[in-house]
């Protein structure tokens, strides 16, 4: 099924899967899944198991082109169908029922997929605009002219040109802001250009990571969009962490950093770290000799050691699915309506058999939470290298960084 609003006479909509929107997979075989058992399971069997991987790849990949939260794939087995349900923990299934006789819920399904409304960028301030059901609303495609300026910022770079499948992947993504007390405090727009990295598994992390331009400053930014469990805490929690761990340093990491960072300084070189007869410790020393007393000043007070070597900085980290508990949780004091579980959009929603053992601890594990991230760039790619020379130096760089973070 092609979006709302595409030309009937283009025939070539379905080429591609940027232009499909939905997909019904029509089988002549049995309904995979056996609801006379106890707990409704999939048959056994090679065929019942080819049937729901193929649902499962098409799902996968409409979330995966769309940037979708959940995707609805039709399966239609001769006279019956089923409604399938997927999102980043597990894949939720209707009822069966007759295609030809009773097509009821097909039809409201339908009728929800294309008359579903959201704010546009996610922001409860900003007015409702149409969009199809389980498409992210902090997502919106980008225009031929969007794609001609990301081109054209790509080139003044000094990177590549965009390709024609970046060029139809490209989207902007509405960054919404709260201070600590949670309130809005604004929001900036990011145009999402080329993928850096990309997991494709349908029921995991899911990790993407973005190159994007922010819109004003144009300053190059990537996004990093990650489906935590809901057991493991939060991305951006371990980055402040790693940040706070800075200002209890040993002076003898000062002046390890001082001295890698001014290896090639001729003017002043950091002469070697003595134990013999001075007082020194690894935590603190008592009596520093003058020569290293004069530079753990200097080092102290450089710009680039107080920062973590290598290390991007985050300028914004957020828990979508955080919210969106959060929100509900505020409105479910017997007063509101609670908002119905398709609005959920950055939050999954699964559950195992009833009445199953440790079911709130397995939840933990199994459901998922939409975390963002905006990180400042560091360097280029490593793939980009020069020279040999310069790529031994790019390995050597990111093997000191990663043992810095993790003291």
């Amino acid at each position: 099924m092609s979006f709302p609003g595409e030309n009937e006479q283009d025939d070539t909509w379905a080429e591609t899967w940027h232009r499909i929107a939905m997909v019904f997979e029509v089988k002549n075989a049995a309904d995979p899944i056996n609801e006379t058992a106890p707990w409704p399971s999939v048959r056994p069997g090679v065929t019942a198991t080819s049937v729901l991987t193929q649902l499962a790849k098409s799902a996968r990949n409409l979330i995966l082109t769309h940037g979708m939260l959940f995707a609805f794939v039709i399966g239609i087995y001769k006279d019956s169908a089923r409604i399938y349900r997927f999102d980043r923990a597990a894949c939720v299934v209707s009822r069966s029922f007759k295609i030809k006789t009773t097509p009821w819920p097909l039809h409201e399904l339908l009728w929800r997929m294309c008359h579903y409304e959201a704010p546009v960028g996610g922001l409860s301030t900003r007015p409702l605009v149409p969009r199809l059901l389980g498409e992210d609303p902090t997502l919106f495609r980008a225009s031929d002219q969007d794609r001609d300026l990301a081109d054209e910022k790509c080139k003044g770079i000094g990177q590549r040109p965009l390709s024609k499948e970046e060029r139809d992947a490209c989207r902007w993504v509405t960054i919404a802001k709260y201070d600590n007390d949670g309130k809005f405090a604004g929001s900036n727009r990011i145009l999402l250009y080329r993928v850096r990295s990309l997991n494709p598994r349908l029921f995991s992390r899911a990790t993407l990571v973005s190159e994007g331009f922010e819109e004003g400053t144009w300053k190059r930014l990537a996004v990093k969009d990650a489906w935590r469990q809901i057991a493991r805490d939060r991305e951006d929690a371990f980055y402040d962490q790693i940040r706070d761990s800075m200002h209890d340093r040993s002076w003898r990491d000062v002046l390890e950093d001082y001295k890698f960072l001014h290896r090639n300084d001729t003017e002043r070189r950091v002469p070697p770290f003595a134990f013999g007869p001075y007082k020194l410790s690894s935590d603190g020393p008592c009596e520093l000799p003058q020569d290293l007393e004069e530079i753990l000043v200097e080092a102290e007070q450089d710009p680039v050691v107080g920062e973590l070597f290598g290390l991007a900085r985050m300028q914004y980290g957020d828990d979508l699915g955080a919210r969106e508990v959060a929100r509900v949780v505020r409105l479910d004091d017997g007063n509101h309506p609670r908002p119905a579980q398709y609005e959920f959009f950055h939050r999954t929603i699964c559950r195992g058999p009833r009445g199953a053992a440790n079911s709130r601890i397995d939840c933990e594990y199994n459901e998922r939470s939409h975390m963002r991230l905006v990180f400042e760039t560091v360097g280029r790619p490593l793939s980009q290298f020069k020279s040999t020379k310069e790529m031994v130096k790019g390995f050597r760089d990111a093997i000191h960084g990663t043992s810095h973070s993790l003291v």
